[in-house]
């Protein structure tokens, strides 16, 4: 297995563990705006329950949606201590999921700043670019591909990742991790029509909400 993964997905691990332990009960019981369903207790369990889930051999079937929902309704009540100590015991887990597929990592990332938003402890600064974002950005490919798209591409000054090998279709000239909240669908249509860039935005909308469903209003992350 790639160990610059799986160190990546134990850095995120533990920020959120460090940003958990913070927590007021109040704080737990908010609504995390980009996932209007969960409270931050929700979100937590789901980081857990999903590698340990997968580690016993619970895995998802037809309906994806219903498989993670209830994974966090079986586990809501678990109290925080809990279940941050039984994650620092999956990284068998995970290291065997993260040897075949980035994308776990990828849902841990986006998670880690729905939680910072939520609580108002951002840091743009606490992502791993380099991997996080050809993963967000791969999860377009073949939506992109089936439209007959070109590539969607993020440049910033740290760096240039896209989505497939195919001509540029739409460029974003943005910060690493705007593109990444961008692709990552937390951002409205109208804001991603506003992000500055290259190319025609209109027909990935589709290909980014077919991914992950466009938030109706704006998250108002810092």
């Amino acid at each position: 297995m790639s160990e610059p993964l799986l160190d990546a997905y134990r850095a995120v691990r533990s920020r959120m563990c460090a940003i958990a332990a913070e927590l007021s009960p109040s704080e737990l019981a908010s609504v995390v705006p980009s996932c209007p369903e969960w409270t931050v207790h929700d979100l937590l369990t789901h980081n857990v329950a999903l590698p340990a889930a997968i580690g016993a051999g619970d895995l998802p079937g037809d309906d994806l949606q219903a498989w993670l929902d209830g994974l966090v309704e079986r586990r809501r009540t678990e109290p925080l201590e809990e279940l941050l100590a039984e994650w620092d015991t999956l990284d068998d887990v995970v290291g065997g999921v993260l040897s075949a597929t980035p994308v776990l990592l990828d849902d841990h990332a986006t998670h880690e700043h729905d939680l910072r938003a939520a609580v108002a402890r951002p840091d743009h600064r606490a992502l791993d670019a380099d991997l996080v974002l050809p993963a967000a950005l791969h999860a377009l490919a073949a939506g992109a591909t089936e439209r007959g798209l070109g590539a969607v591409v993020v440049e910033s000054p740290d760096g240039v990742w896209r989505s497939h090998d195919a001509e540029p279709g739409w460029v974003l000239d943005t910060s690493a991790w705007e593109g990444f909240r961008a692709v990552g669908s937390r951002r409205t249509a109208e804001e991603l029509r506003a992000l500055p860039g290259e190319g025609d935005v209109e027909p990935y909308l589709a290909v980014i909400d077919a991914h992950l469903p466009l938030p109706r209003t704006s998250l108002r992350e810092p």
